[in-house]
């Protein structure tokens, strides 16, 4: 119970969530122990159990964290073993909504608020991200070469654009042109026909598996447990409230039960399955779309700069990285099945060598790719909006309100911080009264009350929020000295609910009694004046 109240109180008294958590783990060696995580939470009731250890799920992980919670992570293949590995490892605020927003405010001479929301935030956590792990991101100059004279300005102008939306909080080298000449001495493979110039802007650049690994590394040695390889295979209720999970090790096949008080769904494109498991009648949400990267010679780009393909058959940008000491191009984007370690096809990697050979002075050929990987991204559309038919630009949470499962999908690697915020920012809508009525009432002397009454935390009446452990607070810290004192202003029972008062006035009165030392006739008087004040029998 004590724990259950402080995740709300500590809400109010916390802004780690957007300080540089993930730093921590620089200044002190720590390791994710898999085995003993999972016989502690055989026996421990975690505040908060987070189903998914990709990059949703670490961000959850590590903002219930900065609020005071214990997490558990459960994730069924390894951390970032599905779509959170398998991104184009590019920061970024998203310059294809940042075209959408462009045009629309020349169509319509309105500007769309949401998108420009969601580019901005993206645009001030990709600079986070950089500043928070600079062994992990760094700016990366992107260029875009441009065939058509015309051109040059409608893309100089929303470039610097994408320069002002990241302000000073998220502010990198700016945007500018370079000439014809400049770009065929960076790039000797760079198609020269019709060249006219380009424009150089920059995002971020990180490794997506280590960053991963540095976030769950910094959750463990902050207090939260992380076990991979741990599958959900079902649920334990109580009238309908999630209550636990029933988990089985993927390499052991050993079954057990990891309870908690709130529930993370952050499967990814796997979300669907686990509301299914929750409700076989809930309204799927995901659409997926499979992304296929192909690697390359190192040759095909240059080690301080990458190529941004603004056009495509199907109208997806193409990027073509600098990566590992390779080049890194990608990705398709085409409605795909959400399974497990998707396969590439041929068709996708043709797709590829097509689009990319047209900016290239040489064919690339399908003996060039090196590697190449495929993976899914979730397309979310939120059941709850009035219009169903688009699909999500940002992240979706999703609340279940008769099992309580909070599902959080959608997004990319560059907002996961900002997605385990509004995660838990839901953690603490839903959570139980109790939690809210400390939260809001008491503020800072929660952890106090908390600390000191650890015996005493039993409400006074099942459907109120009230608890013993307020009235020995009143008498003691707020000079409470009649039963009126603490139930109609300590809290204010007596103005919400006569029936529940009648109910707990005796209980209230024999604990101010023993507190305060009333003899047997004094307790007498004071419940005969409390039921006179309050007009009830």
């Amino acid at each position: 119970m004590k724990l259950l109240i402080l995740f709300s109180v500590l809400y109010f008294q916390t802004l780690a969530a957007n300080t540089c958590i993930e730093t921590y783990i620089t200044k002190k060696s720590s390791s994710i122990p898999r085995e003993a995580n999972i016989i502690q939470s055989e026996s421990k009731d975690y505040d908060v159990v987070i189903i998914g250890g990709g990059s949703a799920g670490l961000g959850s992980a590590l903002d219930a964290i900065s609020r005071g919670l214990k997490p558990v992570v459960i994730e069924a293949n390894d951390f970032a073993g599905e779509t959170s590995s398998k991104s184009t490892k590019l920061l970024h605020g998203g310059v294809r909504y940042l075209e959408q927003l462009w045009k629309k405010l020349i169509t319509t001479g309105k500007l769309d608020k949401t998108l420009l929301n969601l580019i901005t935030d993206a645009l001030h956590e990709r600079k986070t991200v950089i500043s928070n792990a600079p062994y992990l991101a760094k700016p990366i100059a992107l260029m875009t070469p441009i065939y058509s004279t015309i051109e040059i300005p409608y893309y100089w102008a929303g470039l610097k654009m994408y320069d002002l939306l990241a302000g000073s909080k998220g502010k990198l080298p700016s945007s500018h042109f370079i000439s014809a000449k400049e770009i065929i001495k960076k790039y000797p493979h760079i198609k020269t026909d019709g060249l006219k110039g380009g424009v150089i802007y920059y995002d971020g650049q990180f490794n997506d598996t280590r960053l991963a690994i540095s976030l769950a590394k910094t959750a463990q040695t902050m207090g939260g447990d992380l076990i991979n390889y741990t599958k959900v295979i079902s649920m334990q209720k109580n009238d309908g409230k999630i209550i636990g999970v029933e988990v089985q090790d993927q390499l052991t096949n050993k079954k057990w039960i990891i309870k908690g008080k709130s529930f993370i769904n952050a499967t990814g494109p796997f979300a669907d399955k686990i509301r299914i498991m929750d409700d076989p009648n809930v309204k799927p949400m995901i659409s997926g779309a499979s992304g296929t990267h192909l690697v390359i010679d190192k040759k095909f780009s240059i080690p301080e700069m990458g190529i941004l393909i603004p056009k495509t058959t199907d109208g997806r940008v193409i990027f073509i990285l600098p990566w590992e000491g390779h080049t890194l191009i990608g990705t398709t984007d085409n409605k795909s099945e959400v399974i497990s370690k998707p396969k590439t096809t041929e068709e996708d990697i043709n797709y590829i060598l097509n689009e990319v050979s047209k900016y290239f002075s040489v064919s690339l050929e399908r003996q060039d790719v090196q590697s190449y990987w495929t993976g899914i991204r979730p397309l979310v559309s939120d059941p709850e909006a009035a219009d169903t038919s688009q699909l999500a630009r940002d992240h979706v949470v999703n609340v279940n309100p008769n099992s309580g499962l909070i599902t959080l999908t959608g997004g990319k690697w560059t907002t996961y911080r900002i997605m385990g915020m509004h995660a838990m920012d839901k953690v603490i809508d839903t959570a139980p009264d109790v939690a809210n009525h400390f939260a809001t009432n008491y503020g800072t002397n929660s952890s106090y009350i908390l600390k000191k009454y650890t015996n005493s935390l039993n409400r006074l009446h099942p459907q109120h929020p009230f608890l013993e452990a307020e009235v020995l607070y009143g008498i003691q810290h707020e000079s409470a000295r009649k039963i009126t004192d603490i139930i109609s202003r300590r809290f204010r029972l007596s103005m919400l609910d006569l029936s529940a008062t009648k109910i707990v006035l005796n209980q209230v009165a024999d604990i101010m009694a023993k507190e305060l030392g009333w003899n047997k006739q004094q307790l007498n008087d004071e419940i005969t004046q409390a039921k006179q004040e309050l007009q009830i029998d």
